[in-house]
């Protein structure tokens, strides 16, 4: 929308109402949008003329975020919504924590409940910017932001091969639960999911590392956690709708309640929505 913000008016004698303002297009939520359509007009009017300047392209692209998105179109890292109701008491939407690998590649690294939410890049994580005006992709990165982008952000050259989104919610009584993603990279598909309740919980599926469980492996076979369907790892970019089970296992037994969903992206590889729903089997 154009919204219209009034700077300070100086009158001068006989020169008529004279009035100046600022115009800009001002979006809600998560993107990327280059700087000659972003950036601010200026508007002068002495009643006889109106002059209206526009500054200079800044020669970089802008990356923003505005508010909390809440959506199951566009990714947003503090916000992964659910579009159905999963479990009883509950956060009200599921977030991401650091990476509990801590900058050294691992499909199943140790972590803690309570983890904090992510606030600290290191080598291992893929990153979620924007893409275009409205939209954002949670995908993996090498670019080096810290040139020709405003404001200036880190250099991504040197980060790992293997990077990772890692993100947790909170639910009583949820043994099962689905996962909604669209994949959009050059390179297909997604390199992994895993599936965890933290602490010492009765009927825990078998095979677990560190108990992370994978969505590329039925729940019926020691390791997996897939429910009516399994991952294709590097499979087509699609739209995929998995469950992932822990069989009899609940998240009320699991430390502070909670589930945590941890996800690889190889060079290539984004996600364009994510969002969480009850399982459909």
């Amino acid at each position: 929308m154009s919204t219209t913000y009034p700077a300070t008016s100086t009158v001068t004698a006989g020169a008529g109402p004279n009035s100046s303002i600022f115009r800009s297009s001002i979006i809600t939520g998560f993107g990327a949008q280059t700087t000659t359509t972003t950036v601010p007009t200026y508007s002068a009017d002495n009643s006889y003329s109106t002059v209206t300047i526009t500054p200079p392209n800044l020669g970089a692209i802008i990356l923003f975020k505005t508010g909390t998105v809440g959506s199951t179109t566009v990714i947003d890292e503090t916000s992964i919504v659910f579009n159905s109701a999963v479990g009883g008491s509950t956060t009200p939407v599921a977030f991401r924590v650091g990476n509990p690998d801590s900058g050294t590649p691992s499909d199943n690294p140790v972590f803690t409940a309570g983890a904090a939410a992510f606030s600290t890049l290191v080598a291992t994580d893929a990153v979620v910017v924007g893409t275009t005006l409205t939209t954002s992709n949670l995908k993996w990165s090498q670019t080096n932001y810290s040139t020709g982008y405003l404001p200036v952000g880190p250099n991504l050259t040197t980060q790992n091969a293997s990077q990772y989104f890692t993100f947790k919610f909170v639910r009583t009584g949820t043994s099962k639960f689905g996962i909604v993603f669209t994949t959009n990279g050059s390179t297909t598909g997604v390199a992994g999911i895993w599936c965890a309740m933290p602490g010492t919980i009765p009927s825990y599926p078998s095979g677990a590392t560190n108990q992370w469980l994978s969505l590329a492996v039925d729940n019926s076979v020691s390791g997996g956690c897939a429910l009516g369907g399994n991952l294709t790892v590097n499979g087509s970019n699609a739209t995929y709708t998995l469950n992932c089970s822990f069989g009899t296992a609940s998240s009320s037994n699991a430390t502070s309640n909670e589930i945590w969903v941890r996800i690889k992206l190889t060079s290539g590889q984004s996600i364009s929505a994510l969002y969480l729903q009850a399982s459909t089997v």
